[in-house]
């Protein structure tokens, strides 16, 4: 349902796309792209806490994860344009967690869902005649409608991993950055790589993990989850056969 939901809006922007002006003097780009989520310092690394009595730990790691997505570039100036689409994200975390009085521990891994609209402004500077090296500044609008569980048992323990946003933080906002080079072809579109950081201005979501042992009561551990990412970045834009200018705009090396 969730990938339906994407491809519903890729269809609508595709067809926002295609009633963009076609007599504008600076060509429109519809394009998709695929991002490598990886692990890194920026978001917190691993990160481990216990409960008050030290009876119980759990720790987070975040794992490689995936999104994807439609971009529309609409072009302002030869060297600035605005990009803006819808991207789907596939986060990974590993959880684990253990009882440290009773040797008992246990990991498992958990996926976490967004979707997020990026309205981001962007620079070209042109370094060849088919390369550009592109940067972008930006801001993303989030949806996060995820809530997770999970439950580990062996023979009488229990772990339950319960990952929950709120309704106040169904919605986010997030700060985009991005740094490419982009290869531009007359008849086969652009191909861009690069690499994006986003930094949210809220948490991702909340954690808890509850240990249940027959007769000794429920002991519960609660952790916030990080939000931030770095990417590496594959970006295909469509050639555009209603443009009214080059794609080889002059630039400040000729």
């Amino acid at each position: 349902m969730k990938k339906l939901l994407v491809l519903f809006f890729l269809l609508e922007i595709a067809t926002a796309y295609s009633q963009l002006g076609k007599n504008g003097r600076f060509p429109n780009y519809f394009g998709f792209q695929v991002r490598a989520i990886i692990p890194s310092v920026l978001s917190g690394g691993t990160s481990t806490i216990s409960d008050s009595n030290n009876y119980l730990t759990q720790l987070i790691r975040q794992l490689p994860g995936i999104s994807y997505g439609a971009n529309v570039r609409v072009g302002l100036t030869e060297l600035i344009a605005i990009e803006t689409g819808i991207n789907y994200l596939e986060r990974k975390f590993e959880i684990s967690a253990a009882v440290l009085d009773s040797n008992f521990s246990a990991s498992t891994v958990v996926s976490y869902i967004q979707y997020d609209i990026p309205l981001n402004g962007l620079i070209y500077i042109k370094l060849a005649k088919k390369i550009y090296a592109t940067a972008a500044l930006g801001v993303s609008v989030s949806f996060k409608p995820t809530n997770i569980r999970k439950d580990v048992s062996e023979n009488k323990n229990l772990f339950v991993h319960q990952g929950y946003t709120s309704i106040a933080n169904m919605f986010g906002a997030s700060l985009n950055a991005n740094i490419g080079f982009e290869y531009r072809t007359k008849k086969s579109g652009f191909f861009n790589i690069g690499a994006s950081a986003q930094i949210p201005f809220s948490k991702l979501f909340d954690i808890r993990t509850t240990y249940v042992y027959v007769n000794t009561g429920i002991r519960s551990v609660y952790q916030v989850v990080n939000g931030s990412y770095l990417s590496i970045d594959l970006r295909y834009f469509f050639h555009n056969s209603n443009r009214s200018g080059s794609i080889f705009q002059n630039g400040p090396i000729e």
